[in-house]
């Protein structure tokens, strides 16, 4: 093999292997799924975030020269670590749609899923929006760019060219993080669930009183409405509050749980 052929192989190893955690990783974000973002702008936007760690792996692995079966190994730990860190870095746009999600099926705008497999299971109006506005608003305060830190700081911590890290010490809080999500969409969304839930029982008393009273249809097109209502009151306070507290879990939060240490 000649000099060029095999600088090429190492380039080609180095790219792969740095490309691997970042598209992991990104494959979670909601702002770069595929169902928002082409393949080609998550590659483009991967190679950009990689090529400093390409870089710096070009040196360990002239000198290792990893066979086939250990450059395998490595980009499926590579993968499995940038799924890790990408599920932990969406938690707070999953609990803004969790609470849109939630708010959706108690009005019951998500009754036909229930029917009909065909839907998409997480086709949700308020939780789309919600989250998309936490997107924006992220981007206009210009902090969207906080979510790749722990990417880079991960490289610190858990090298390419090591095995799997011991995750060990680090699994309750990691579980912790991926159930609290439930806990912080139901905060966000008990406000609007209690008074939809109050208005459940209002027109139940009511059917009682009035014969042929549909109760299903009527609390339904009355529960849209004020949800709406409430919603136009309450998103922007809860649209801050969300972006304040992933900022936060990306800049303190995320790292503690993962035991991962900032750049010097």
């Amino acid at each position: 093999m000649s000099v060029m052929q095999s600088d090429l192989l190492v380039l080609i190893q180095a790219l792969l292997l740095s490309m691997a955690r970042t598209l992991g990783m990104l494959k979670f974000l909601p702002f770069l799924s595929q169902q928002n973002s082409s393949t080609t702008i998550r590659s483009a936007l991967a190679l950009g975030l990689s090529l400093p760690v390409a870089a710096g792996l070009w040196h360990p692995l002239v000198a290792a020269s990893p066979s086939p079966a250990m450059l395998a190994v490595l980009l499926i730990k590579e993968v499995m670590l940038g799924t890790l860190l990408g599920m932990l870095a969406a938690l707070p746009f999953w609990a803004i749609r969790g609470m849109g999600t939630l708010i959706d099926n108690q009005r019951g705008a998500n009754a036909a899923q229930q029917v009909n497999p065909s839907l998409q299971a997480d086709a949700t109006l308020i939780g789309e929006l919600a989250e998309r506005g936490l997107v924006a608003l992220l981007v206009q305060w210009g902090l969207l760019q906080t979510v790749f830190n722990v990417l880079t700081d991960s490289h610190v911590q858990w090298p390419v060219l090591a095995l799997l890290p011991d995750l060990g010490p680090h699994q309750h809080g990691i579980l912790a993080a991926l159930a609290g999500v439930v806990t912080q969409a139901m905060v966000l969304a008990g406000p609007v669930l209690l008074l939809l839930i109050l208005i459940e029982l209002g027109l139940a008393l009511v059917s009682t009183a009035v014969q042929g009273f549909d109760v299903y249809s009527s609390a339904m097109a009355v529960k849209t409405l004020l949800a709406l209502v409430i919603l136009v009151l309450m998103l922007a306070p809860v649209l801050e509050t969300s972006a304040q507290d992933a900022l936060r879990w990306w800049q303190e939060g995320l790292p503690q749980t993962l035991g991962l240490a900032p750049w010097p």
